[in-house]
């Protein structure tokens, strides 16, 4: 036995191929060196990460070791009790929140191309969520509805976080609309944020001027109005 374990050592090649062969036999459970589970153990389902007891003769260990071992090493840890469940959830999208109502999801325009483009050309806006406007400065910017396809509620929100204006129920234009003959719409008051929805909604959620709105998500860290965690 001292020779063959000699030998081994000296063509590593053959190690990683008897290292091979026995994992796979030891791996089908046709060789004596697998330990039959604990009863108390029969019912539990075998994971991934479930270990087998191996037992080989001594020399047999020593020899294989370098073999096994290192391309092991090599590959890193590959069971650690399973991944963090929380690194598996995916963020909460941006969100409006109106009067302490349920949060809204909603799209972002943050730079000038995007709220110059908004909704126009969309087919629909999902039930139950809206786009945001984001502006660096409270201003009486206004809406109109170049290229749309469905109406909407707008509802500007000031500086201070409080509904400034709602136009409810806002048209979409017939397709052959000339741009010069489309509305415009603008606030009363300054507005800081514009949040568009389907027509209704703001109506069904009982949405007033005056309401206080809280935002969360990504991409809204940064405004007055961003509260962590709702």
């Amino acid at each position: 036995m001292r020779n063959f374990a000699v030998g081994i050592r000296r063509f590593p090649l053959l190690a990683v191929a008897l290292a091979a062969a026995l994992l796979l036999l030891l791996a089908g459970g046709g060789g004596r060196g697998v330990a039959a589970a604990p009863a108390s153990e029969s019912a539990r389902p075998a994971g991934p990460c479930q270990g087998v007891n191996l037992r080989w003769p001594p020399w047999l260990g020593r020899a294989l070791f370098p073999a096994v071992a290192l391309p092991l090493l090599l590959a890193g840890p590959g069971c650690n009790g399973g991944s963090d469940p929380a690194a598996s959830v995916a963020p909460a999208p941006p969100a409006v929140s109106i009067g302490g109502g349920a949060a809204v999801p909603v799209e972002l325009a943050l730079t000038g191309a995007q709220r110059s483009r908004g909704l126009s050309g969309r087919e629909s806006l999902p039930a139950g969520s809206g786009m945001l406007f984001v502006f660096d400065q409270p201003n009486k910017s206004g809406f109109w509805m170049p290229e749309m396809r469905f109406s909407l509620d707008i509802i500007w929100i000031g500086a201070d976080c409080r509904l400034v204006h709602i136009e409810a129920e806002v048209p979409h234009p017939a397709p052959d609309t000339p741009r010069s003959e489309l509305p415009i719409y603008a606030p009363d008051a300054p507005g800081q944020y514009v949040l568009e929805v389907n027509a209704g909604d703001a109506a069904r959620a009982g949405w007033q001027t005056g309401d206080a709105a809280t935002f969360s998500g990504p991409g809204l860290e940064n405004t007055n109005c961003y509260q962590l965690g709702e």
